[in-house]
């Protein structure tokens, strides 16, 4: 039976430009298997092939031939579609066209749209097989008897007038037991940008397991990519995606096998029915329905990672403790830290784009474990700007608006309880008694100006920090006991059992492991200034802060009881670090100046001593005279 060809393009020029669309193989691929999962496939198949010396192609030798193939088992392309002038036409030639894309068609009862972004694999073929290459592409539905194909030259293409024709009589390269129906898509590459299969391999695989891991949760898709070098089929490897779920809520992703669940709060649900909304002002946008005419919905997912979980999955089976850079670096590849941190948009069950804020929250270091999720249907596109590329979009102002007093409110619950986990951990921390300051000015130490020690001072020096370091592991040591002694209790209680014992067991070993790091590293070496606390019972003198000379250091004690140590201390204060930081900055420039002078010239230290309670005491009058408005505060509070 004569079939009617299909206009790839409308003239020689647009093909020529579509050969420069600048299309890589990995990028061409991605889109490929994205066609797959969209044609409703529960299994995947990508194959990258290095080509023997004979080329396939023209029989010509090219070492640099690469095939790529991507089949599936979708419900495949129908084997005709109505134009817009109402002809029929060609499916398989006219989804390969550029020309006349977006056409509604019937699939399993229901009617679609293809190429709904416009040219996808028209543009994938069109770069990849390029002048020299070629693609075929194989489809097959239910009803048909065989399967159709279309074959893609650039030399035929011009010279059949820029159409595409339909065939019956060449069977695919790849025939799957299971693959009754489907697409599938060879493309001969040569000169390809990827000449390494293995690392290709890899990054696919990568892609794969996180974009689709809610279609391999939910639809059971299985997604495989094979590389073959020279030599054949013989020496393939297999490697199917893995899924990956960094919410840490999938029952069989990477994740949760690692680590464990996370922590989900309540999932928000804007529902656009076009009724009025009590909470959220949804009318504006009217009724929006599904194929099936229910209601779409956004779903906005948030979950949370105990600090803990992630710390015994990662650190505890190394024989030494790791180096923060060593932590940090595994973190970073399992999505953890400010990097990872953030949003995922969901359209469709395909993640689009990953760890982002779009202007929902602002990024900081205790929201490191946590990550979010938004679910929206295709029927939305135009609510979150969906263009071509599915990467580059934007929320509708209104619409971002609602989602962003949703994710408030859900930050605010992450946040008390990132909050109360730090409380234990600030009991053991705060016997290190490190402040960014300090290591601020150690940093600074060589460019600050420095008396000539005395060798007795500087052994001064070194031997009190040496026993300071050891006392400070005693008591880190006697904190944990304690804090053990706690976590038996919750188990004999029956509050807990033996499985969390052992991971807060282990947490506390790894958390102890990196005090201990710290406590070295603050004590190993000379500091210019040293910020300690003291307790009201424990001060020298009614001036907020002293200042003592431990052999080549100065330490700075801030002195508990004071007026303006107390307010610092309170909890509306004690969070804000630029206040607290730009207070010790000051204590710490005049505690140093103090210690310059006085090594120098030991009979000022009374003089000193006038200037920290005249310091004092004019604080003490400052904040005599604004306490109504801080009492105010106070009660606002």
């Amino acid at each position: 039976m004569s079939i009617k060809p299909v206009q790839f393009v409308e003239y020689v020029g647009f093909l020529k430009a579509a050969l420069e669309f600048g299309i890589n193989t990995e990028d061409g691929l991605k889109e490929l298997i994205d066609n797959s999962v969209d044609a409703g496939s529960t299994h995947v198949d990508v194959i990258v092939q290095k080509m023997s010396m004979e080329n396939a192609i023209a029989g010509k030798n090219s070492p640099d031939m690469l095939r790529l193939i991507v089949a599936d088992n979708g419900t495949g392309i129908p084997a005709t579609i109505v134009d817009e002038d109402g002809e029929q036409r060609p499916g398989l030639a006219y989804a390969m066209s550029f020309g006349g894309r977006e056409r509604d068609v019937y699939l399993e009862g229901k009617q679609r749209t293809i190429g709904r972004f416009g040219w996808g694999l028209s543009a994938t073929i069109s770069c990849l097989a390029h002048k020299k290459g070629r693609a075929i592409v194989w489809t097959r539905q239910k009803e048909d008897d065989a399967w159709r194909y279309c074959e893609w030259k650039y030399d035929d293409i011009l010279a059949n007038n820029c159409t595409l024709t339909e065939a019956t009589n060449r069977a695919p390269p790849l025939m799957p037991p299971d693959f009754t129906t489907g697409t599938i898509v060879m493309i001969d590459m040569v000169n390809s940008d990827r000449k390494r299969l293995g690392p290709l391999q890899d990054l696919l695989l990568s892609h794969a397991a996180r974009t689709y891991r809610h279609r391999m949760a939910n639809d059971g898709l299985t997604i495989r990519v094979s590389s073959i070098p020279e030599g054949g089929w013989g020496n393939a490897k297999h490697k199917f995606a893995a899924m990956r779920d960094p919410m840490c809520l999938l029952e069989d992703s990477m994740e949760v096998k690692l680590f464990g669940k996370a922590k989900q709060y309540d999932r928000a649900v804007l529902r656009f029915d076009g009724k009025p909304d009590n909470e959220y002002e949804l009318a504006e946008f009217g009724e929006i329905v599904d194929d099936d005419g229910k209601p779409v919905e956004i779903h906005i997912d948030v979950s949370l990672l105990e600090k803990t979980q992630a710390e015994v999955a990662l650190f505890s089976n190394h024989n030494v403790p790791l180096t923060k850079q060593a932590k940090d670096r595994l973190l970073r590849e399992w999505n953890i830290g400010q990097k990872g941190q953030g949003f995922s948009f969901i359209r469709g069950g395909r993640e689009i784009v990953h760890s982002r804020s779009k202007g929902l929250y602002t990024k900081q270091a205790f929201f490191n474990y946590m990550h979010g999720e938004i679910h929206f249907p295709s029927e939305l596109d135009h609510l979150f700007g969906i263009q071509q590329n599915k990467s580059r979009f934007g929320l509708d102002g209104n619409l971002s608006d609602i989602v962003q007093e949703i994710v408030g409110k859900i930050l605010s619950q992450v946040l008390r309880d990132v909050n109360d986990a730090a409380k234990e951990s600030t009991k053991l921390r705060a016997s290190i008694g490190a402040t960014p300051v300090e290591e601020d000015i150690k940093k600074v130490a060589p460019r600050l100006p420095t008396p000539t020690y005395s060798m007795q001072q500087v052994n001064d020096g070194i031997a009190n920090r040496k026993a300071i370091k050891k006392a400070t592991e005693a008591q880190l040591e006697l904190k944990r006991e304690a804090m053990m002694q706690t976590i038996a209790r919750e188990v004999e209680h029956g509050k807990r059992d033996e499985t969390w014992k052992k991971e807060q067991e282990v947490g506390l070993k790894l958390q102890l492991d990196e005090l201990l790091l710290e406590n070295d590293s603050r004590w190993n070496t000379r500091a210019p200034v040293r910020f300690m606390t003291r307790t009201q019972a424990e001060a020298t003198s009614p001036a907020l802060y002293d200042v003592e000379t431990r052999g080549d250091e100065a330490y700075v004690y801030l002195q508990q009881g004071t007026p303006l140590i107390d307010i610092l201390q309170k909890d509306a204060l004690v969070d804000d670090e630029e206040l607290q930081r730009n207070f010790q900055i000051i204590i710490g420039a005049l505690g140093y100046a103090e210690h310059l002078d006085c090594t120098v010239n030991p009979d000022n230290a009374p003089m000193w001593s006038d200037i920290r309670e005249n310091i004092s005491q004019n604080a003490s009058a400052f904040l005599e005279l604004y306490r109504p408005f801080l009492d105010e505060e106070e009660v606002e509070e």
